[in-house]
């Protein structure tokens, strides 16, 4: 009867250990698809400003050269000021990081610790270029 019982104990464990791992790896993927949707649209704003100087407010979604069926996963933004162009959105932190991985540590990616304007909320994930 001990044996059962170790046995039965043993084999809860395990089916716990099994159920903890393909969540993790499920939570990192999300992370990194919401990271490649941001960058996607993140390139499609810096791209259209760029190449269209003068800009002013804010580049509606409509006329950015996205992805046939690109669809955002996050409320992303983009808005002009003070000669830069941020681009943010609502992120967690293992979002955060994946974005930081995918664009291998660009500068163009801010830090919690680096200014940003007041109309962007904390935690979001924030890029930014000079437009001038």
């Amino acid at each position: 009867m001990k044996t059962m019982t170790v046995l039965t104990l043993c084999l809860g464990v395990m089916a716990m250990f099994a159920a903890v791992q393909p969540q993790a790896e499920t939570d990192r993927e999300q992370a990194r698809a919401v990271a490649v949707n941001y960058a996607v649209y993140r390139n499609a704003v810096f791209s259209h400003v760029l190449t269209h100087p003068g800009a002013a407010g804010s580049v509606s979604s409509g006329v950015l050269e996205l992805p046939d069926g690109w669809l955002p996963m996050r409320a992303w933004k983009n808005r002009m000021h003070g000669g830069n162009c941020y681009v943010y959105g609502p992120a967690s932190g293992a979002e955060i990081a994946e974005v930081r991985s995918l664009l291998r540590g660009s500068v163009a990616v801010l830090d919690d610790h680096d200014a940003r304007p007041a109309f962007i909320p904390s935690g979001c994930v924030v890029s930014v270029v000079e437009v001038q």
